[in-house]
Formats: structure tokens, sequence, C-alpha cells
């Protein structure tokens, strides 16, 4: 048998993300599928900029990352770009860059209502910051 020819690191990468994908659609499916269409994700894409700093949205972010058993749901989805999302992982809002929580915090009421539910209390999420640099609400 011929030897198999070696592949390239790009190819490597293009497999390894091949694979990625296939595990998470996976998951997705034996954990109760996927509750949003791929046609309600575009369209959160394509109504805002990215919520944590304002960049055209390419991507679309779980406010309670599925990885950590959040629900797959329109209300729980924003509009993000690469480089957010993939800078937030699975982490909590409570874990994540505070700056970035509070833009997204101006940008989208969800991002508020799942700042509440993290903390377990009805009050402003904003509330701890010092006044000079809390963020106002319009």
């Amino acid at each position: 048998m011929p030897a198999a020819t070696p592949l390239s690191p790009l190819d490597v990468k293009r497999e390894r993300e091949k694979a990625k994908k296939e595990a998470r659609k996976k998951w997705i499916r034996q954990n109760g599928g996927s509750g949003v269409t791929k046609a309600e994700k575009k369209a959160i894409r394509e109504s805002s900029n990215c919520v944590w700093c304002s960049a055209p949205a390419d991507e679309t972010d779980h406010l309670f990352p599925l990885s950590r058993g959040g629900p797959d749901e329109v209300s729980g989805i924003v509009a993000s770009c690469g480089r957010c999302n993939r800078s937030r992982g699975n982490k909590l809002l409570t874990e994540w860059d505070w700056t970035r929580v509070c833009r997204g915090l101006l940008s989208n009421d969800a991002v508020g209502r799942e700042l509440a539910r993290l903390s377990g209390e009805d009050k402003d999420p904003t509330d701890h910051i010092p006044t000079g640099r809390r963020p106002t609400h319009t």
C-alpha cells in the first residue's frame, strides 16, 4: 500500500474545526435539540452589531453557555463578533471582561436579565460599579 500523504497544518486545522462542529451538533441533538433555527440566528446577527464591542456581528453568542447547561432559546442569544465570542468562550458574564459586559448592558436588555439571573436578585446589575464609572441607561 502506498504511504498516506501527510496533511498540511491548514488541513489539520480544518479537520479539527470540522470535528468540533460535528461534536457540537451531536451534543445539541442529545440535549434536547436545537431550539433556534439558522434563520433566527441569521436574523439576530443582522439585527445589530456585536453587543460587546459594537463591531459588525458575524456570529451569535449564548448568554448562558450551552456547555454549562444554558437553554438554546432566541431570548438568550445575542449578536456577537467572532473576536468577542471566542474571547468569552464558555464563561458566564460574571467571569468575563466587565468592560465588554457593561457595553452589552447598554445595548441589549437580555444581558441585564442574564446578570440578574446569575446574581439571584432583582436589582440593577451595575449597582456595585462606582457612580462615576457606571454606564448610563437611556
